[in-house]
């Protein structure tokens, strides 16, 4: 007995899944290995370093802890977390050097949301949205913010209001 298709079907070989095929609209991207990564911050338009922010940036749970041990008792610290690709974030970045002048009693220092070894510290503070501020008085401990609260492309002024808060309540 013989089988019902004996010949395969032409249709099989017709088709080609190759990246360059014509029948394949999608094709991959051409990344090479000498094109440099598009520009993230600021600074890296060829803008000089102090424009993208006025805090200083941190790397883990021990630098945050080193950063707030090594404060001024007089200073309130603000961390903000931030990620390179939020563009609030760094539309905030920018506007931080006018609020960093108006309190010159602030300490500020910021945690790349994105970068690895802030993960476990971004997952224990439980920051999920970002912009987030975090307000610390010094030689507190990393759990222990007197306020924290997530903004909007609008933060700026929010910002203000809770520093303004912050100094109030000293």
């Amino acid at each position: 007995m013989q089988p019902a298709f004996t010949n395969p079907s032409p249709l099989r070989n017709v088709t080609s899944f190759g990246p360059l095929s014509p029948t394949c609209h999608r094709r991959p991207p051409q990344l090479s290995i000498a094109s440099p990564p598009p520009p993230l911050r600021p600074s890296d338009k060829g803008l000089p370093q102090e424009h993208a922010s006025p805090a200083e940036p941190l790397m883990g749970a021990d630098a945050l802890r080193t950063a707030l041990n090594a404060a001024p008792t007089d200073k309130l610290v603000v961390v903000m977390f931030h990620a390179r690709w939020c563009r609030v974030c760094r539309t905030l970045s920018s506007k931080l050097f006018r609020v960093a002048e108006d309190f010159p009693n602030v300490v500020w220092f910021s945690v790349d949301f994105a970068e690895l070894p802030n993960k476990p510290l971004c997952a224990r503070l439980n920051v999920k949205l970002l912009p987030t501020f975090r307000f610390y008085k010094p030689k507190a401990d990393i759990d222990e913010a007197l306020d924290h609260f997530t903004t909007g492309p609008f933060g700026a002024k929010r910002l203000v209001e809770h520093l303004e808060k912050q100094r109030s309540s000293e």
